[in-house]
């Protein structure tokens, strides 16, 4: 799935999205006050802890949330029930995917200040010790220290387009699944 992230001025993007059956959306932007969109911190987030069925996962799944809009491209016929069932079978990774997102773009903004003990305490605090479905197992110190890179690395990418250029980015199951097999090991 390709994501084109549209820099409309220094505070305001809008993505285009063109999932892999061919149906093209486009997504209004929130919460870009920080360094980086919102939804860029969810891709970066998302693909270096291989959080697969988090919001990017679940929108190449069939996931249209309120915020998108279609473009083009041939529907399936059900899509709706089916996009519907994945946001719901996908609850749980969507709210721990925003819990996650929150703690690194919180961590960005102060400059990952306090380093990988303080944002090691948010983790645990917001997500891994939550009670009920959306918690899950420590981030290990490795995943944490390279997703933190992996943000400052985008955050300057993000701070070189220009108004009214884009950045462009895959999400790819493929690569994912390279990831979470490289941080078992």
């Amino acid at each position: 799935m390709q994501i084109v992230v549209h820099r409309l001025d220094r505070t305001r993007y809008r993505s285009v999205i063109d999932r892999d059956d061919g149906v093209r959306y486009l997504l209004d932007g929130v919460g870009a006050k920080g360094r980086l969109p919102h939804d860029l911190v969810h891709y970066v987030v998302e693909s270096e802890i291989g959080l697969d069925q988090g919001f990017w996962g679940s929108i190449a799944d069939g996931a249209v949330f309120p915020s998108m809009t279609w473009l083009y491209g041939r529907r399936r016929s059900h899509a709706t029930e089916r996009g519907e069932a994945v946001m719901s079978a996908n609850h749980d990774p969507l709210n721990a995917a925003e819990v996650l997102a929150a703690i690194f773009a919180a961590a960005l903004e102060r400059d990952f200040a306090g380093g990988e003990i303080v944002l090691a305490g948010e983790i645990h605090r917001r997500w891994t010790s939550r009670s009920g479905g959306g918690g899950g197992t420590d981030l290990s110190r490795d995943q944490t220290a390279r997703t933190a890179a992996a943000l400052r690395d985008m955050a300057e990418r993000w701070e070189r387009t220009p108004v009214g250029q884009s950045l462009s980015v895959a999400w790819n199951r493929r690569s994912l699944g390279r990831m979470q097999r490289r941080a078992r090991q």
